[in-house]
């Protein structure tokens, strides 16, 4: 079984071989969590991890699946499994080491994916360069890529679109979010559609409707979107 391994620098020095590959080969059956812990030790033999100094973690995902947190200190390292893993094993894996979020890693990892991405479009929140390296962390060990990470962006601009105006939002969860698209579609949404209805027909309704979403998301990526910094 093949698995392509990569991790995240951890200094200015380490990044001129980023993202530091290593194909291997190994042997394992993987029908359990113990089998799966026998894969990491067997990576971690193989694969070097950054040394620092003090108390590190990493954290690891097969296949986009975040799988385990490797706790590195004084040059031990202790493997925690996620208690529940859902991973699909191919004839090539890959494999991923994040770096240790900057702040409390166990506080980020729990933290509610929704707010983490309403970062990007409260009003009065800063999303510097160190924070946005956080929220991609913690996106990516929880698997949100690709696609899912898609659609949880344009879930997050659909309903905070017009978060321009300061005293509409202070902060975003699902809840706040949810309550976006309800008002969006009962103030601006719904009385274009039954506009265009009754003036036209059905399908001018529905290309106007779609017409104006699109412009909404497109006012929520491009003006609402905080830059880094």
């Amino acid at each position: 079984m093949k698995f392509i391994i990569e991790r995240d620098s951890v200094c200015m020095g380490d990044d001129a071989n980023a993202p530091h590959r290593v194909e291997l080969d190994l042997d394992n059956p993987l029908k359990n969590n113990d089998d799966l812990h026998k894969l990491i030790v067997e990576i971690l033999t193989k694969y070097h991890l950054a040394s620092v100094t003090g108390k590190k973690c990493w954290f690891c995902s097969i296949n986009d699946v975040y799988v385990a947190k490797i706790v590195v200190q004084d040059n031990k390292k202790t493997i925690e499994l996620v208690t529940e893993i859902d991973v699909t094993f191919l004839k090539t894996n890959k494999v991923y080491f994040a770096n240790e979020l900057l702040n409390s890693p166990d506080d980020n990892l729990q933290a509610d994916i929704y707010q983490l991405m309403a970062e990007y479009y409260v009003w009065g929140i800063e999303v510097d360069t160190q924070r946005d390296e956080e929220i991609q962390t913690v996106l990516k060990v929880k698997n949100i890529t690709g696609m899912r990470r898609i659609l949880l962006e344009y879930f997050v601009v659909g309903g905070l679109w017009f978060n321009f105006a300061p005293f509409i939002f202070d902060e975003a969860d699902f809840t706040e979010i949810t309550r976006g698209w309800i008002f969006s579609t009962i103030i601006l949404y719904l009385p274009i559609f039954l506009l265009m209805f009754f003036i036209f027909a059905i399908k001018i309704a529905v290309i106007c409707t779609l017409f104006v979403h699109l412009v909404c998301i497109a006012i929520g990526l491009i003006i609402t979107k905080k830059r880094t910094y």
